[in-house]
């Protein structure tokens, strides 16, 4: 009989462990489950979302000669928006390189159509905004002291001409231009030297290395050491300046915006100051 009663006993106590186990195991299940849809609630507010959406920055890829322009529009536009705008500058077929392979960016800011046509068919482009004209112009020193009047004047024996890698865009435009007046052979005999990038050009011909150039002529006319000798529309092969957003961006949304910024009248006007023309004159 006593060992029936020590038994009865043990079981019982057994019974009460595992009911209070249960209890126990059911409230802290209670209490996880409290905290994670809090978790959830907290994660999910309108204020973490906003958070975590914050852009600081955007990367734009920039034709290096117009550097000048972009530079302020993109500090104009970190004033209004409170987003910076870093570049990567280089001529038009560099950058849409380092987009290309990167797979990294925002924005893409090319010299030409045929650039633009270029990133289009590498399918890096989406949404796009024409700027303006890119004019091609005879750029010789102050005073032009080569008395250079017409492209056929860089044909001149003994004349320095200096202009840009055809490797690049504007090189190789230069070579179309010169081919279409028929005189690319003879001007070519006249190169002393050739250079990666516009601004290069300007600062060897500024430094009278060279007696003329080819390049654009926003590029000439905001030195005061150069001077423009225009060439004829009918000689001439004006281009496009347009700016795209990158299918890479991750912050699609804010790089439409600075894209149509660049493109308002608030970029416009910038761009005037830097004498680059809009494209519906």
């Amino acid at each position: 009989m006593k060992v029936f009663k020590n038994y009865k006993s043990i079981l019982s106590l057994i019974i009460l462990v595992f009911i209070l186990s249960v209890l126990m195991i059911g409230c802290n299940s209670k209490d996880s489950s409290i905290n994670t849809q809090n978790n959830i609630k907290e994660t999910n507010s309108p204020k973490e979302k906003d958070k975590s959406s914050e852009v600081n920055s955007l990367l734009v890829y920039c034709a290096g000669g117009l550097k000048k322009p972009m530079e302020q529009i993109g500090k104009e536009f970190e004033k209004k928006h409170n987003i910076k705008i870093n570049y990567t500058f280089g001529h038009s077929g560099q950058i849409i390189s380092q987009a290309e392979i990167s797979k990294k960016g925002d924005a893409l800011l090319v010299a030409t159509n045929e650039d633009y046509e270029k990133a289009n068919s590498k399918k890096l482009v989406d949404y796009k905004k024409d700027l303006v004209q890119h004019i091609p112009a005879i750029a010789v020193a102050k005073g032009n002291p080569a008395n250079i009047k017409e492209l056929k004047d860089l044909t001149k024996p003994g004349l320095k001409v200096i202009y840009e890698d055809e490797s690049s865009p504007l090189g190789k435009l230069t070579a179309k231009l010169l081919n279409k007046s028929n005189i690319y052979e003879n001007v070519k005999k006249n190169v002393v030297a050739t250079f990666p990038t516009v601004n290069e050009l300007v600062l060897h011909l500024s430094e009278n290395k060279g007696d003329a150039s080819i390049i654009w002529e926003d590029n000439i006319l905001q030195s005061d050491k150069l001077e423009v000798v225009s060439i004829p529309e009918e000689q001439n092969l004006i281009k496009l300046v347009s700016i795209s957003t990158l299918v890479s961006s991750i912050n699609s949304k804010e790089a439409k915006k600075f894209v149509d910024f660049v493109s308002s009248k608030e970029g416009q006007d910038i761009f005037k100051k830097f004498h680059l023309k809009p494209v519906n004159k």
